[in-house]
């Protein structure tokens, strides 16, 4: 049988029109996995992201991009506390569901 894994990072996310914003993991924080396993990031874990190719997925469904780096809509920020985004969204229903959830 196939065990789920979640992680649970405390984010901070918010609506900005048709953006989301925040900061989507903050350095130091800890999530509990299955089998007593504790993962964190440490800042500078991600490397260079401003050359990284990165898109924002609903609900990490490939078949449903909402963002991308590289003038896609999707800025990421690092720096020594968190990694922050910016997703400016698209006019389509699944962003549109996205926005209402936020």
């Amino acid at each position: 049988m196939h065990e789920s894994e979640r992680r649970y990072y405390l984010t901070e996310i918010r609506l900005e029109g048709r953006s989301i914003a925040g900061v989507a993991l903050r350095y130091g924080d800890e999530a509990r996995l299955p089998r007593g396993v504790v993962e964190r990031f440490d800042s500078g874990a991600f490397g260079d992201v401003s050359t990284a190719d990165v898109i924002l997925n609903e609900m990490h469904n490939r078949d449903c991009p909402l963002a991308r780096t590289g003038g896609g809509g999707l800025t990421l920020l690092d720096d020594s506390t968190s990694l922050r985004i910016r997703a400016d969204l698209p006019e389509t229903a699944a962003a549109n569901d996205v926005l209402a959830l936020v």
